[in-house]
């Protein structure tokens, strides 16, 4: 809902009534980093991996941080850490790394998207995340078209406004109806 202070003031709590639950430790490096607020979002999802050093979605959300900031071979490097927690081989880390060294991030995300389109035909990929990674490559059209399987399968898009890898989308006027639709403010 944009309601950035509220939402850290919430998390912050619930994180003082149980600092070492791993999903209070994620959820408040995820509202910084979901309020742009990179250096705290580090500082957070740096001290849940020194607890949960194996958490896929904290090395994931460190990368996101990262890219961000412009540090594009620290977010790759997480980005690995994650994609090997979720069980991608050996080969598919080495080609996604080899796609970042000889293209730089775009090859990396363009290398992600060739994965998870494959995986799409042998199982379900939501929609969302494809919306994502065609957004991350500027590529709005199949962008929209994923946001809107998502919007009718209900997939989970309801932080369309304030996820990041969506910025790029937020001045086209499809972004603007499809948050009406939700019922979301613009």
């Amino acid at each position: 809902m944009g309601r950035d202070s509220a939402a850290v003031e919430q998390i912050r709590t619930a994180h003082e009534l149980d600092p070492i639950s791993h999903s209070t430790n994620t959820i408040l490096g995820y509202v910084y980093l979901l309020v742009r607020r990179y250096d705290e979002a580090i500082e957070q999802i740096r001290k849940t991996l020194a607890l949960y050093p194996e958490s896929s979605i904290d090395h994931y959300n460190l990368g996101v941080c990262y890219e961000h900031k412009g540090m594009f071979s620290e977010a790759v490097e997480e980005f690995l850490k994650s994609d090997e927690g979720e069980g991608a081989s050996k080969d598919d880390l080495a080609t996604r790394r080899r796609a970042f060294l000889r293209s730089g991030i775009q090859g990396f995300w363009r290398e992600e998207l060739k994965s998870s389109i494959s995986d799409s035909k042998h199982g379900y990929v939501a929609p969302g995340l494809l919306a994502g990674l065609y957004a991350l490559l500027g590529e709005k059209d199949p962008a929209f078209e994923n946001l809107e399987q998502a919007y009718k399968e209900r997939d989970n898009i309801g932080l369309i406004r304030v996820e990041p890898e969506l910025d790029n989308l937020h001045s086209d006027p499809r972004f603007a109806d499809l948050l009406r639709r939700m019922g979301l403010p613009q």
